[in-house]
């Protein structure tokens, strides 16, 4: 008897399965486009910093408020960093690799947040 995978089905690093809904494709040079634009971007760099900023004066309010409050504002923070994060660092690997980047969301509560993947998933 053979194992015969579905017609669509993603390959992940992990051991467990991951539920993805939809997803994109940004090809290699889409990647190397947004790359290129934000490298060459006074005003991107400008942002980059801003950002970075407010997301360390909201961690600290968070810290000095404490209890529940700032319990959600830090795992808020730390979301928004994290997908801000995973999204750069793939279209970076997708320029650079040539093979893109597919990008998805997924409502796993153990896996829960952007799935990336390099090169043309079968969900994108």
């Amino acid at each position: 008897m053979e194992l015969v995978l579905p017609a669509k089905y993603v390959e992940i690093e992990q051991e467990e399965m991951a539920y993805l809904d939809g997803g994109a494709y940004l090809s290699a040079s889409q990647c190397t486009g947004i790359a290129a634009s934000i490298a060459m971007s006074p005003g991107a760099l400008v942002a980059g910093a801003a950002t970075a900023a407010v997301i360390s004066k909201i961690i600290k309010y968070g810290k000095g408020v404490g209890g529940p409050l700032g319990f959600i504002i830090g795992t808020a923070a730390g979301y928004a960093t994290g997908f801000i994060s995973k999204i750069a660092y793939g279209i970076g690997k997708g320029a650079i690799s040539g093979k893109g980047l597919s990008i998805a969301w997924s409502w796993d509560p153990f896996n829960f947040g952007t799935q990336t993947y390099i090169g043309k998933a079968s969900w994108a």
